[in-house]
């Protein structure tokens, strides 16, 4: 006989968490302490269909809806694309729909899901229409950083985020993919460090340069073998990089889909990038990180966890992430190549 759920549990849930790749990550935590809470309720998860694999898969949710991207000036296209969605949502018959994001669009997609109840955060509107497609507000602290977010709607339903699991899906593919890729370059066995070279702004990427000098010392040090990450757009920074090193290093820079850059990541001993969604994939994978930070506060968007490092020298300039005061970005060039090595080497000791 199935064990039926206790009264006024939610019977079909919907978490609405659309972009960027790091907010969907910090998200997942929400998932996995619904499912603790609510193991009979039906969890979906909304996403943007360039972030879906980041959910696709997770041992939580039930199921995945995916809404496409368009660009600002296809108006028409996202409206018809939002009515789509909305039809979907509907005929689910949520009766409890979570804004995880605190954005307009993320408010309209729990009102059109037609939930009668839509919970999201109080102050992250600021005036911006939407307000009232959320009938239901959680009080939110201003600076609140990323995951504490997730664990403040988590404890306003009632509900216990500890412990704070990620659950991130890796997919079998995808790690066979990786297994391959570093046994082919040498690499199957040695003990890694990844460097994410890029991030969504030019004045938050660490110097090349300075990338190269830590490469060459964990190289002296015998410490780890570097691995660059990056997508396409960090081409010309992998070459320089590369240049720059004493000795070529393996680079998989343009080379992976999410799901791949999961399976790279889950093989490092630890992981150097900067304020990008990659610094939280490799929290979510339990790898130890170090996080390098300038014209953005890490206390807002930071790393999450015991095995985070953050390295910030907290400009006075800052934050100045859409409108750089500077043109060499100095906020980023003054965090020393040592002072990385330094917590690379305190993070392996800690987690050998």
């Amino acid at each position: 006989m199935t064990e039926s759920a206790p009264p006024n549990t939610p019977q079909r849930v919907l978490l609405v968490r659309r972009s960027a790749l790091g907010d969907v990550i910090v998200g997942l935590p929400a998932a996995v302490a619904l499912r603790r809470a609510w193991p009979h309720a039906h969890i979906a998860w909304l996403v943007e269909d360039r972030f879906a694999d980041v959910v696709r898969g997770h041992p939580c949710l039930d199921e995945v809806v995916v809404i496409r991207r368009y660009s600002a000036r296809r108006v028409g296209d996202w409206v018809r694309e939002a009515k789509r969605v909305g039809r979907e949502l509907r005929e689910r018959n949520f009766d409890l729909a979570i804004d995880l994001q605190g954005r307009a669009k993320s408010a309209l997609m729990c009102y059109l899901s037609g939930a009668p109840r839509r919970v999201g955060f109080v102050n992250e509107f600021r005036g911006l229409p939407g307000m009232h497609m959320i009938n239901e507000v959680v009080p939110l602290e201003a600076n609140t950083p990323a995951v504490e977010r997730t664990l403040v709607m988590l404890r306003y339903l009632g509900v216990d985020p500890e412990p704070v699991e990620f659950g991130y899906p890796l997919q079998g593919q995808a790690q066979s993919w990786a297994k391959g890729f570093l046994e082919a370059c040498g690499l199957g066995r040695t003990p890694l460090v990844a460097m994410v070279l890029g991030a969504s702004r030019a004045n938050k990427c660490w110097p090349p340069e300075h990338f190269a000098v830590l490469i060459n010392q964990l190289r002296a040090e015998g410490l780890a073998e570097p691995l660059l990450i990056g997508g396409h757009a960090e081409a010309e920074r992998a070459e320089l990089v590369q240049e720059l090193c004493e000795e070529r290093c393996v680079s998989a820079v343009g080379r992976t889909d999410l799901p791949q850059l999961a399976a790279l990541l889950a093989r490092a001993r630890a992981i150097v990038a900067g304020d990008t969604g990659a610094i939280h994939m490799g929290v979510a994978l339990g790898r130890p990180v170090v996080g390098l930070y300038g014209p953005t506060s890490p206390v807002l968007t930071g790393p999450w966890g015991p095995d985070a490092v953050v390295l910030w020298n907290n400009p006075p300039c800052g934050p100045c992430v859409r409108r750089p005061t500077c043109r060499d970005y100095h906020c980023m060039r003054e965090i020393a190549p040592e002072r990385v090595k330094a917590a690379i080497r305190e993070l392996l000791r800690r987690k050998p």
